[in-house]
């Protein structure tokens, strides 16, 4: 329960940043093809991301797998609600991180 306490402690000294016109922008609707934009605007041999996969991976793929060994589930999303982030987009940065394996669906249909 110490620990509890101590992270609740560090999540109130946060300050919120960002906005309700920030959060409609994260949340809105999107297309495919604004996905796909983004994915495929990075150049394949860019620098690899943390874990060591370059966009070419992710363009090739479009699949993302993450492990984590230890994460404070709960202290991230406290910190990510404090911030300011709607909980919408708390929920599916939650449901991201949590699952191994994830995908984007779009209009009922896997992209």
């Amino acid at each position: 329960m110490q620990q509890y306490s101590v992270s609740m402690s560090v999540v109130d000294a946060i300050a919120t940043v960002v906005s309700y016109e920030d959060n409609m922008f994260l949340t809105a609707p999107f297309q495919e093809q604004e996905f796909k934009e983004a994915m495929f605007s990075m150049h394949p041999d860019k620098c690899p991301s943390p874990d060591g996969l370059n966009p070419g991976f992710f363009q090739h793929f479009w699949s993302i797998s993450k492990a984590y060994d230890r994460v404070d589930w709960l202290y991230l999303k406290e910190v990510m609600l404090k911030i300011g982030f709607a909980s919408q987009w708390v929920c599916w940065i939650l449901i991201c991180i949590e699952t191994i394996d994830y995908s984007v669906i779009l209009n009922n249909e896997m992209v």
